[in-house]
C-alpha cells in the first residue's frame, strides 16, 4: 500500500502489543507528547511500518530497541527514555504502582490494585479482618482483636453478661437480655404473669395471685361487689336532611345576567339522645363504666 510516496503495511496488534515489534511503530503525529491522549490510544489502533519515522520521536515498546519499555510504555527515540502508562513506573516501566500505596503488608500486583495479606481487606488493605468475626455488634480494630460493646467480653466478644440479674428464674441469653419463664416478663423478668389472667383491673402478684380492686373479689377478681344504679347516659346520632342553599348562577344561556337561586343539597345534622345504663355505685374504680 502506497501512502505519501512511501510503502506502508498495516497489521492489527493483539491485546495492545504489536505482533511484529521490529517492523511497526504507531502513527502518532509529529511531536506527540507524553501528556497527550494519542500515546494512550495505541493499544487499539493499527500500526504502520515505514522506512522513516515521519518526524515522530515516539515508538511503541518493543518496536525499536533503544528503550525496551515494558507494560505498553512509549519510547522516546532521542532521549532513549520510557514514558509509562498510568499505574507503572521505573526506567523501563517494570514496576507496578498503587496510589495511595498498599497498607499492612499488602503488595501492588496490578495498577491501583493491592493484594492483601491474611486478616486484612479493602482497596488498600486498610481494614483489619477478625476471624471468627466479632459477635454481638463488636468492631474489629486489628487482627484477632475486637472492640466489644457493653455487657460483652472476650477476643471476639463471645462472652456476654446481664448487668442487671434476671429474676424469677430467668436466664441470661445475651448481652443484657433475659429469657423469662412463663410466670414472669419484663427486661429482667421482674414482672409476674398470672395464668389465667386477672380481671376487672386487678394487679398480678408473685405466686400467681391477683390483687383485686375495691368492689371485686375471687381468685381472678372476676366477681364484682357493687350496687348497680341507673344513670342516663347521653349519646349522639347523625342524620342527613335536605336543605336549600342559595347559589349564584347565570339566568341566560350566554351568561350575560347573574342570578341567585336555591340549590337543594344534603346536610348531616347531629342530635343527642339519652339511654339508661347501670353503673357500680360502690367503687370509684368502676364509676362511669357501662354494665351489661
Amino acid at each position: 500500500m502506497e501512502a505519501g510516496g512511501e510503502r506502508t503495511e498495516t497489521r492489527t496488534c493483539s491485546r495492545g502489543q504489536c505482533t511484529a515489534p521490529e517492523r511497526f511503530y504507531p502513527p502518532v503525529t509529529n511531536r506527540s507528547a507524553p501528556g497527550s491522549k494519542q500515546p494512550e490510544q495505541h493499544k487499539h489502533r493499527k500500526l504502520h511500518h515505514s522506512s522513516a519515522t515521519n518526524g515522530s520521536d515516539w515508538v511503541l515498546s518493543g518496536s525499536r530497541k533503544p528503550c525496551s519499555c515494558l507494560h505498553g510504555g512509549l519510547c522516546h527515540l532521542k532521549r532513549r527514555a520510557c514514558h509509562c502508562l498510568p499505574g507503572f513506573s521505573g526506567r523501563r516501566c517494570e514496576r507496578v504502582s498503587c496510589k495511595p500505596g498498599c497498607e499492612n503488608g499488602g503488595y501492588c500486583r496490578d495498577p491501583d490494585r493491592c493484594v492483601c495479606p491474611p486478616h486484612y481487606s479493602g482497596p488498600r488493605c486498610q481494614n483489619p479482618v477478625c476471624y471468627p468475626p466479632c459477635r454481638y455488634g463488636g468492631h474489629c480494630v486489628k487482627p484477632r482483636a475486637c472492640n466489644c460493646p457493653p455487657a460483652t467480653s472476650g477476643s471476639f466478644c463471645q462472652n456476654f453478661s446481664c448487668r442487671s440479674a434476671c429474676l424469677n428464674g430467668g436466664t441470661c441469653v445475651g448481652p443484657d437480655q433475659c429469657e423469662c419463664p412463663r410466670n414472669a416478663t419484663g427486661p429482667t423478668c421482674a414482672d409476674p404473669v398470672c395464668d389465667p389472667p386477672c380481671e376487672n383491673g386487678a394487679t398480678c402478684s408473685s405466686g400467681n395471685r391477683c390483687l383485686c380492686e375495691p368492689g371485686t373479689s375471687g381468685t381472678r377478681c372476676e366477681k364484682r361487689k357493687c350496687e348497680y344504679r341507673p344513670y342516663q347516659e347521653p349519646y349522639t346520632r347523625g342524620f342527613r336532611r335536605l336543605i336549600n342553599r342559595r347559589a349564584d348562577t347565570n339566568c341566560e344561556p350566554r351568561g350575560w345576567k347573574a342570578c341567585v337561586r336555591n340549590q337543594p343539597e344534603y346536610q348531616t345534622v347531629y342530635k343527642t339522645f339519652y339511654r339508661t345504663v347501670y353503673k357500680c355505685a360502690d367503687s370509684k374504680h368502676f364509676s362511669g363504666q357501662n354494665l351489661k
